[in-house]
């Protein structure tokens, strides 16, 4: 049953069956009368737009009675619009005319199917279905990178299936873009930007930077790198990590170094914690690697610098001969590495009679009693600054039992000035050496570090009791 729309103008009316028609699954047919009456007859035709509508196979146009029928069968988008029923005739001189409006919509959206991206290629392989009544019209596919709307791509199908494959290739590798497929007509102002579909879909190939990378302290002191990545951990082989350090704090002896050092991480692993090496401050680079090669580097942000500590070797020190009768003994020391940190204070530590040979752990509160003479038969011999050494000596020559008091500021501050008022002074006396006594020396530094003083002991000299002859 037919919903009457009436229109007057002048001695005629029209009557027009349907205003509105939205087409869904509809193949068949479908048709839409005008019934137009006056005197004289009009003249009623169909028009799309500006156009007069003729006849087709498709859409045809025929009379019955005083109706003009547009027959439509197998509607596609190209038919969408709007549709104007005109009449008009002539009373005396008076062109009289009347219209009736139809609107046709064909509502769909093209649909994406898949989208496959290669590890080891920046191509993306798009399935795709037009719209569903939009086999045989022009599709416009569009692909824009997420960052830039500017730089687009565009191309042009007229699909005559219900599937399409659309092979994308040099695309930025590691890239995220915004896949847009809408119907056209002629031109590019005829898209049915109302019907488009989009999808993101992010490229394979070289990969790009990794996110978030980080450089931090762990609660042990050590150093963590760590970092995440935008792209499937799937296509990522491996991760190259450049470690560069320097001395965190540099002695005023030494020159400062530079160490590099490459590494090899798993794919699933973005957490490292670097081997812990004292007085070192680093730098990190990540890269990840693909099958296509290795992508951008990306600097750890952050700063992490390990603590200073003792020399990790410290030399027992020697001596060619035996004290002489004034109970004086030459010896000699080799001057520690620094490249775990500053060396403030050397400190020669004598044992009385002490027939154990386990190495003490001379720590702070140890060098605390040594210096307050709290403890028998052990005491300070020799505290030499650090300062009083010098550059490129490699050996120092010393004297023990001259009988001379020294003193050393185990913070380093005070010890290239006079006073020595400190309460982290040491204070050493150099006491005779007796022929009837053995004695076990110790070389022993110390090295501030952030909340403390690192010493760090040699192996001892064992300076035994005189042959007598008896």
């Amino acid at each position: 049953m037919y919903h009457l729309y009436k229109f007057s103008a002048g001695p005629h009316d029209m009557q027009l069956s349907q205003t509105n028609f939205i087409v869904t699954s509809y193949t068949g047919k479908k048709e839409i009368s005008c019934m137009v009456s006056g005197y004289p007859p009009p003249t009623v035709k169909w028009m799309k737009g500006n156009i007069v509508l003729t006849s087709t196979p498709l859409n045809n146009q025929f009379k019955n009675g005083q109706k003009l029928v547009l027959d439509l069968k197998q509607l596609t988008i190209a038919d969408e619009g709007q549709y104007k029923c005109f009449a008009s005739n002539t009373v005396g001189q008076i062109l009289h005319s009347v219209s009736g409006i139809l609107n046709i919509q064909v509502p769909s959206q093209p649909s994406i199917i898949n989208i496959t991206s290669s590890p080891c290629n920046s191509n993306l392989l798009i399935t795709w279905k037009p719209h569903v009544l939009g086999v045989g019209i022009k599709h416009r596919f569009r692909i824009v990178g997420t960052l830039n709307s500017s730089n687009y791509r565009d191309s042009f199908t007229t699909p005559n299936n219900v599937s399409i494959r659309s092979n994308v290739t040099d695309l930025q590798s590691s890239t995220s873009y915004i896949i847009k497929i809408e119907p056209c007509l002629a031109t590019l102002s005829t898209c049915f930007s109302h019907y488009a579909t989009t999808t993101l879909a992010t490229t394979g190939g070289l990969p790009g930077p990794v996110s978030k990378p980080s450089l931090n302290m762990t609660y042990d002191g050590s150093c963590n790198v760590s970092w995440s990545t935008v792209m499937n951990p799937e296509y990522i082989s491996d991760y190259k990590l450049v470690i560069s350090s320097t001395k965190a704090i540099v002695s005023s002896y030494y020159k400062d170094d530079v160490k590099m050092n490459e590494m090899l991480l798993p794919s699933h692993i973005t957490s490292y914690v670097l081997p812990k090496k004292f007085n070192r401050k680093y730098n990190v680079s990540i890269r990840a690697r693909t099958c296509a090669g290795l992508g951008a580097e990306s600097m750890a942000v952050g700063k992490c610098a390990t603590d200073t500590n003792a020399p990790s070797n410290i030399q027992a020190p020697s001596t060619r001969g035996e004290r002489n009768s004034s109970g004086i003994l030459e010896f000699s020391i080799h001057v520690p590495d620094e490249t775990n940190g500053p060396i403030s204070c050397y400190f020669i530590i004598v044992q009385v009679n002490k027939t154990s040979n386990t190495r003490p752990d001379f720590n702070y509160a140890l060098m605390s009693k040594l210096n307050k003479s709290e403890i028998e038969d052990e005491y300070i011999a020799i505290a030499l600054n650090r300062t009083s050494v010098g550059q490129n000596r490699l050996k120092i020559s010393l004297i023990l039992g001259d009988q001379i008091k020294t003193r050393c500021d185990i913070s380093g501050n005070n010890n290239s000035g006079e006073g020595y008022s400190s309460k982290n002074t040491l204070v050493a006396y150099n006491k005779r050496l007796s022929l009837s006594e053995s004695y076990r020396i110790f070389l022993v530094t110390s090295t501030p570090t952030r909340e403390s003083v690192s010493f760090g002991t040699s192996e001892g000299l064992l300076i035994g009791k005189p042959f007598t002859g008896d």
